[in-house]
C-alpha cells in the first residue's frame, strides 16, 4: 500500500511540532530555556526529538508528547512498518489514519487496550 501521502503529512506534522517547541521555549522569561531554544535550532532533525526529550518541564510535556507520537509514526515509515497495527500486526484501517496519521493500533486493538486500562483503573 501507498503511504506517501501520510509521510507528507507526517513530516508537516513534525515541522509544525517542533517550530511550536521553540517558539514556546523562546517566549519563556528565563534564559535557560531560550538557550535551549537556540541549541534546537542548529541540531539536525535526526537530533532533534531526543534532545528535546531531555528536557524536562510540565510546561513543555505536550509538545514532547505529541514530538515523539510523530517521530515514532515517521520512524515506522522508514523501516516499512507503517499502518501496520502494534498489537496484532494488520493493517491499521484508513479511517483511523485519515483522522490521526500517528496510530500505532487498530480499532480492535485499540478498543482492547482501552478496556483493560480502564478495568486496571478501577480494580479494586
Amino acid at each position: 500500500m501507498d503511504y506517501s501521502q501520510y509521510k507528507k503529512r507526517l513530516d508537516d506534522m513534525m515541522a509544525t511540532a517542533k517550530q511550536a517547541l521553540v517558539t514556546t521555549l523562546l517566549q519563556s522569561k528565563e534564559q535557560k530555556w531560550q538557550q535551549e531554544a537556540d541549541k534546537l535550532q542548529h541540531l539536525s532533525p535526526s537530533d532533534f526529538v531526543d534532545y528535546a526529550c531531555t528536557l524536562a518541564d510540565p510546561r513543555i510535556e505536550p509538545l514532547l508528547s505529541e514530538l515523539r507520537r510523530i517521530d515514532a509514526a515517521l520512524c515506522q515509515y522508514d523501516i516499512g512498518l507503517y499502518g501496520i497495527c502494534s498489537d496484532c500486526e494488520e493493517e491499521i484501517e484508513l479511517e483511523r489514519l485519515d483522522a490521526d496519521p500517528c496510530v500505532q493500533r487498530c480499532g480492535k486493538c485499540e478498543a482492547k487496550r482501552r478496556a483493560k486500562k480502564r478495568q486496571d483503573l478501577f480494580a479494586l
